[in-house]
């Protein structure tokens, strides 16, 4: 339940009148946690394929994405786009099942949104893979 300080003036106060580094303290408050939506993706060989996204306010971001295909013979390239770092991934699996995970950094100092991609490159032939995201403010 959202509570406010009410002043004799009948003005009101609360956290999403308070700002700082021009962001509104509210947004500071209940966003330091970001998760995307499971997708299934069909990822097509030799391209970039954006199989999920994120989108982070301002502020330092530790961004996880995570993909799986559950098949033989995977070749593949894993990178996060948009990123501040991030490390990218070559894999090759022939036993029945790829899971990948891959971290990223973003330091937005901006008030816009950025959003970030996790990028899968199949090498061999296409892949149907489910693919996850997630996001935690440290700063």
């Amino acid at each position: 339940m959202s509570k406010a300080i009410k002043f004799k003036n009948n003005t009101y106060l609360d956290s999403s009148s308070i700002v700082h580094n021009k962001e509104p303290l509210s947004e500071i408050i209940n966003s330091p946690l970001k998760t995307s939506a499971m997708n299934t993706y069909n990822a097509k060989k030799n391209q970039e394929n954006y199989i999920n996204s994120i989108k982070l306010g301002k502020g330092t971001w530790l961004i996880i994405g995570e993909w799986r295909y559950e098949g033989f013979d995977a070749s593949t390239w894993t990178s996060m786009i948009n990123t501040t770092y991030s490390g990218a991934s070559s894999k090759y699996d022939n036993d029945g099942y790829v899971n990948e995970e891959i971290t990223g950094l973003l330091v937005n100092t901006s008030n816009t949104e950025k959003t970030i991609y996790l990028n899968l490159w199949p090498r061999l032939k296409d892949i149907q893979v489910k693919s996850t995201m997630a996001a935690i403010r440290i700063r």
